[in-house]
């Protein structure tokens, strides 16, 4: 297999790969968890708010990489749901601070033992020297496939990785612009109400 060939399929694989993982760790996984209408946007949004506790639609916006109006539409379907329930600013109305429920909560918690479960499921087939292959090509090819730093903001702001300075995302960020990247789910806004975490459905 010539160089040309040899791209064109890792560029197949790499692209079944993708289809695999959101199939078997994300639809497959929403499935299971019973609740009507969740999709994987749905759930990006989800997690991106238990991470940072609390927030607004324009931190939602910003982390996600999405324009505000679509991350005030999954704000929206979120607290129609029964996951999100919105706290307004007592001096502006105008403003809102989003935060999970209790049931918004117990969702992010079931699709991570779901997850775990389904990959453990999948990686105990696999002899121990492919998993440490799988792993070695995955953090290599995470470290070498982002060059922009915007990039790879965004990409910190929707990883699952509890953010430490080894994290595969920040030595990449320090690879390629010489600082680390600070998850932006790890700060609160600074004009939030006080609290943060989650609170009972309304």
């Amino acid at each position: 297999m010539n160089c040309t060939d040899a791209t064109a399929y890792m560029g197949q694989l790499a692209d079944l790969f993708a289809r695999a993982v959101s199939e078997t760790l994300t639809t497959e996984v929403l499935r299971g968890v019973g609740v009507e209408g969740m999709t994987p946007s749905l759930l990006a949004a989800l997690e991106c708010l238990h991470r940072r506790g609390v927030g607004g639609v324009g931190d939602l916006a910003r982390d996600l990489g999405v324009t505000y109006a679509a991350a005030s539409q999954f704000a929206a379907r979120l607290e129609q749901k029964g996951l999100l329930v919105r706290q307004h600013d007592a001096r502006d109305r105008r403003r809102a601070a989003l935060r999970l429920s209790t049931r918004g909560a117990q969702v992010v918690d079931q699709v991570a033992r779901l997850r775990a479960d389904r990959l453990q499921a999948i990686l105990a087939r696999m002899p121990e020297e492919q998993r440490q292959a799988l792993l070695d090509a995955l953090e290599a090819f995470l470290f070498h496939a982002f060059e922009d730093a915007a990039a790879i903001e965004r990409l910190c702001g929707r990883c699952r990785i509890p953010h430490s300075p080894q994290c595969v995302v920040n030595q990449m960020a320090l690879a390629r612009t010489g600082r680390g990247v600070k998850r932006p789910c790890c700060t609160p806004r600074s004009d939030a109400p006080e609290g943060g975490g989650t609170v009972p459905n309304a």
